[in-house]
């Protein structure tokens, strides 16, 4: 029987307190209140030691540890505050925590949350843009907007009406106005996302894109369902700015059955299709993203050739798989929305995309679709470098399983989502034979 006895966390501060097993690592932006609350980097060290008593313990226990090491990473990762002391560093406050700290990327792409302003306040929720020097190339402003639909793969739906992540800022107008303003003193010009469970249901987005108004080096795109634009008197008062350049919507089948079960909503189908025809009448770029279930992944081919008419203008599809957003949703909530539901295998995600390899209009189809979010060993080799969308830097709520440290292929892929790592275990993921895939069966169940 393998042994249950708890191993010892270790929460280090700097590479000379690091614990031997290094399970994750968060840089983080700190406030040393000795030095009037200058701002400093930090890095907290996630891991655990073996203690003499354990030094035998079995590799499923290590492996369990491991995980409940991530997990809390994660999960510190997602409240975006902490407050505490490490030795040595007696006092510090620990705030805007971040994977890799943006300052150090170029054209840096950031995501600002309105729950951070009810938690933080105007000033401290604005750290992280106030730490990274240089230009932004994307800020993502995420709103706590009211949504009409209840999305299988959502978390709003499922939070307490309480939850901090429900949070909505009197204040908000003022933190934008000093967003925007911050923004537009950078070199270059810079996109704002405005997103949201639905932007467009915010009563303050007028007044958000009068405020993006003032700033010529601002563009907008826009981030949600955008059902509402299939409301001509609401397209024309959102769409008909000129600011706003892009939108980016969500359909997950050309059957209206099935995306308006997946979306909670009947009807929805169709408003999503008048919004992508409502923003290419203003010039708009649009992009479409897809969740691929088990009850929609066999549409993939059909989808795109629904998109595909629209192709000339721009539209692109960008498939992922479910994997809980990080802010507010701890895996025993994932877990309740019934994984069967959700979470597709590697055979069904291969099986969509060698339908789609097959298909007499294949070449067209490929130029149109993009995967993001799915480990790499998943996807067919024949087709795998003309789809994979890489991953720059690790992904909250994505674990790479034993085998993929020998992977050649391992630069770029996600990994497997918790959700999917959860319901398959880790003999999901498997080693790809090349970087590239060469050598892999082309469109079997083989990799």
């Amino acid at each position: 029987m393998a042994d249950r006895r708890p191993h010892r966390l270790t929460l280090a501060f700097g590479p000379e307190q690091a614990p031997r097993h290094v399970i994750d690592v968060i840089d983080i932006v700190y406030a040393e209140p000795a030095q009037g609350g200058l701002l400093r980097l930090g890095r907290l060290v996630f891991g655990y030691r073996e203690t003499p008593a354990l030094s035998g313990a079995s590799a499923k226990v290590l492996e369990r540890e491991a995980r409940f090491c991530k997990a809390l990473a994660a999960t510190l990762v997602r409240a975006h505050l902490l407050v505490g002391w490490t030795r040595g560093h007696e006092g510090l406050e620990a705030f805007a925590l971040e994977r890799r700290c943006a300052s150090e990327a170029e054209g840096a792409k950031l995501m600002l949350v309105e729950a951070d302003v009810v938690i933080m306040g105007i000033e401290r929720s604005l750290a992280k843009l106030r730490y990274s020097p240089g230009a932004v190339s994307q800020l993502e402003l995420f709103l706590s907007a009211p949504c009409d639909q209840a999305c299988r793969f959502c978390v709003y739906p499922y939070l307490d009406p309480g939850h901090p992540a429900l949070g909505r800022s009197p204040g908000l107008l003022e933190w934008a106005a000093q967003v925007f303003a911050e923004l537009d003193a950078r070199p270059g010009p810079s996109a704002v996302q405005l997103s949201g469970p639905d932007v467009l249901r915010d009563p303050r987005l007028g007044a958000l894109l009068d405020l993006l108004a003032r700033y010529s080096s601002l563009e907008v795109e826009l981030l949600g369902p955008m059902t509402g634009l299939a409301d001509p008197q609401l397209a024309e008062a959102v769409l008909g700015r000129e600011q706003v350049v892009a939108m980016r919507t969500t359909l997950l089948s050309h059957r209206p059955e099935v995306h308006d079960a997946l979306v909670g909503r009947a009807g929805a189908h169709a408003d999503v299709l008048a919004a992508i025809d409502a923003a290419l009448a203003r010039g708009l770029c649009v992009g479409v993203n897809s969740v691929l279930t088990p009850d929609n992944a066999g549409d993939l081919t059909e989808l795109l050739r629904l998109l595909e008419p629209w192709s000339g203008a721009g539209v692109d599809l960008q498939v992922q798989l479910y994997h809980p957003e990080a802010l507010g949703m701890e895996p025993e909530g994932w877990r309740a929305l019934a994984l069967e539901r959700l979470v597709c295998g590697p055979a069904q995600i291969r099986a969509a995309f060698a339908e789609l390899a097959r298909a007499p209009d294949a070449d067209a189809l490929l130029s149109l679709v993009s995967a993001r979010h799915i480990a790499h060993c998943w996807l067919p080799a024949s087709i795998r470098e003309r789809v994979v969308e890489p991953v720059a830097e690790p992904q909250d709520n994505f674990t790479t399983p034993p085998a993929c440290a020998d992977c050649p292929g391992r630069e770029g892929c996600p990994g497997l989502t918790m959700p999917a790592f959860e319901r398959w275990g880790p003999e999901a993921a498997s080693p790809l034979k090349s970087p590239s895939g060469a050598g892999d069966a082309a469109l079997s169940g083989e990799r």
